[in-house]
């Protein structure tokens, strides 16, 4: 079904109107100009047009022709248009980071640049298996993203002192960039790092310490994670904002991800 076709279909008004009529029941054509007010030649180019799309057949009955509506063709729109209706989680996902945004910026308002955000998850894989793929930028180039967002390039070096640095492109090609350093390491159990956003210019916009807690769990590992955000001002509300509900992407990415290497 083209559905596109459909709708410019209906979009003209007059076409629209002998469609409202024809939903209480099959016309012919000079009742079709007598309630539309149209002239004859008129209607008759709309039904034509309509019948093009498949909105309409048109019946030969002796010398009368009858229109009807094809119910069968507007239950297909009806159906491709519920489904459009229903939408997406990525909806939801971006009312709650508009309306994240408007706290931040709220609040760097108030005077509030400082905060923090705890968010967790559960890994049906090995700590060890879990360590790695915090460690190993080969692993992290696979997962280290929220939904539409892929990692362009990804530094990793597990040791106090080492460098991270995070560069994440979105669909159009804009790129996102965070940079530190290790602060802590206790293998396999906890890491410390500095990851702070970078503006245009090369310079952090905020600092943000991570804070990756990995426990032995039922049947894997549960993972916690603590991110705090200090200095933030207007220039990163909206980057501030997206913490929170990137991370908990992220995190889901991680765990699909070893859900899958370990199957």
């Amino acid at each position: 079904m083209d559905e596109q076709r459909v709708l410019a279909a209906l979009a003209e008004p007059t076409r629209f109107e002998i469609v409202r009529h024809l939903a209480a029941s099959p016309r012919t054509i000079g009742e079709l100009v007598e309630r539309t007010g149209a002239q004859q030649p008129q209607v008759t180019r709309h039904v034509q047009a309509l019948e093009a799309a498949g909105v309409v057949s048109v019946h030969q009955l002796g010398r009368r022709r009858v229109v009807a509506l094809d119910r069968r063709r507007l239950r297909g729109l009806a159906d491709w248009l519920g489904a459009v209706a229903v939408g997406s989680p990525s909806d939801d996902a971006l009312v709650q980071y508009e309306r994240a945004i408007a706290a931040e910026e709220a609040g760097i308002a108030a005077g509030v640049t400082d905060r923090t955000v705890e968010v967790g998850a559960d890994v049906a894989a090995a700590p060890a298996d879990v360590w790695r793929a915090w460690t190993d930028p080969d692993v992290v180039r696979r997962w280290w993203a929220p939904e539409h967002f892929e990692v362009a390039e990804a530094i990793v070096e597990p040791w106090v002192g080492g460098r991270v640095a995070i560069v994440l492109r979105e669909g159009d090609g804009t790129l996102h960039r965070a940079a530190g350093e290790v602060l802590a390491v206790d293998p396999v159990r906890r890491l410390e790092l500095e990851l702070s956003p970078l503006g245009a210019d090369g310079v952090p916009l905020f600092r943000v310490v991570q804070v990756v807690a990995l426990a032995e769990d039922a049947g894997g590992t549960r993972v916690d994670l603590t991110i705090r955000l200090s200095g933030v001002g207007p220039e990163g509300a909206a980057v501030a904002g997206g913490v929170r509900l990137g991370w908990e992407q992220t995190l889901t990415s991680l765990a699909r991800l070893l859900d899958v290497s370990a199957s």
